[in-house]
């Protein structure tokens, strides 16, 4: 079976074990997911035993007398969707004889009348979704509506991912200003309903996009043994780097 997205690498073996009323008894696969026996490939060689099924029942192209055979393709190459053509061997025979163009004009397409937008049916659509128990994400398409959409926690959630404090703006600061914003950072506290609103994001650990987030700028276990075996006035860059995650800061 040749891979979906790889198609210039061999294919892998897959084989089925099978009833002849159709009941699967068994399946495998030698590729990476060959331990759940699950994959596509299996679905893809079941997907190819069924069509073969069908075809034994129908009648095919070579049964009628001058029916027109697609051309037998060896290799198939990887193309961008938009230039990938669906139409069935019917419709393509169709092109060849110059019975149906290949592209149709667009005025020869029907068009779907837009009713008008209007201030009003905007209004009164927002307000038919504020009226609604959910804050839908919509709400926050309008500045008037926009504060309802963002849950009750994400103030507290946004001042504890440190990568989003960064400011080019600290860079011009004096000594003095600069200790005190790192004050106002240190003194910022976290509500029960966030902190559990940031382990359901991060359950998965380092699975989930929010992980890193979260993680940016904290001493976590893996590098306490580094932190205190470091010198304070001159810390190794490369830890430096591990805490920031680099994201922002780019090469120090």
């Amino acid at each position: 079976v040749n891979h979906s997205q790889s198609l210039p690498i061999p294919p892998v073996k897959a084989w089925i074990f099978a009833e002849s009323d159709g009941d699967i008894l068994a399946a495998h696969c030698v590729c990476m997911a060959e331990y759940g026996e699950a994959c596509s490939h299996v679905a893809a060689l079941h997907f190819c035993i069924e069509h073969g099924q069908c075809l034994s029942k129908e009648r095919l192209c070579t049964d009628g007398v001058n029916q027109w055979l697609s051309t037998h393709i060896r290799k198939i190459e990887a193309r961008p969707i938009a230039e990938v053509d669906f139409a069935p061997s019917c419709m393509k025979k169709h092109r060849l004889d110059g019975d149906v163009s290949a592209r149709r004009a667009a005025s020869d397409l029907p068009r779907m009348p837009a009713p008008f937008l209007t201030k009003k049916g905007v209004t009164t659509f927002f307000n038919n979704m504020v009226a609604a128990e959910l804050r839908p994400v919509m709400l926050s398409a309008d500045r008037r509506y926009s504060h309802l959409s963002v849950q009750a926690s994400y103030a507290s959630i946004h001042r504890c991912r440190f990568r989003l404090l960064y400011g080019c703006r600290a860079e011009s600061l004096d000594y003095d200003a600069l200790l005190q914003k790192c004050s106002d950072i240190f003194n910022s506290t976290i509500n029960e309903e966030a902190i559990h609103s940031i382990e359901r994001r991060t359950r998965s650990q380092a699975l989930s996009a929010k992980w890193s987030a979260f993680r940016t700028g904290r001493v976590t276990a893996s590098m306490l043994y580094d932190v205190c075996h470091t010198k304070l006035g001159a810390p190794f860059l490369a830890l430096v780097k591990r805490i920031l995650c680099c994201q922002i800061f780019g090469d120090l």
